[in-house]
């Protein structure tokens, strides 16, 4: 594998978060962490190598949810 080249998830990746956010509405404010697009297993790992808390990876997917909720619409409580 070419180090400087992407692999096939990331572009993916890029990809669906290009889709949910167009050009025109990012601003500082509603640009997602990019903890978000961590996979499960990095972020057990730097849970485990104490970079991360449960906490801040729950608060940053949950900031996430409210961005991308109103137009995706997957997320409802009753």
């Amino acid at each position: 594998m070419i180090p400087d080249k992407p692999t096939r998830r990331e572009v993916l990746t890029g990809i669906a978060a290009a889709s949910l956010f167009p050009i025109a509405s990012l601003t500082a404010e509603s640009t997602a962490s990019p903890l978000c697009f961590t996979s499960a297993v990095e972020m057990a790992q730097l849970i485990r190598a104490k970079k991360l808390s449960a906490r801040e990876a729950l608060t940053e997917h949950l900031k996430q949810i409210d961005r991308v909720n109103p137009k995706v619409n997957a997320i409802t409580a009753r």
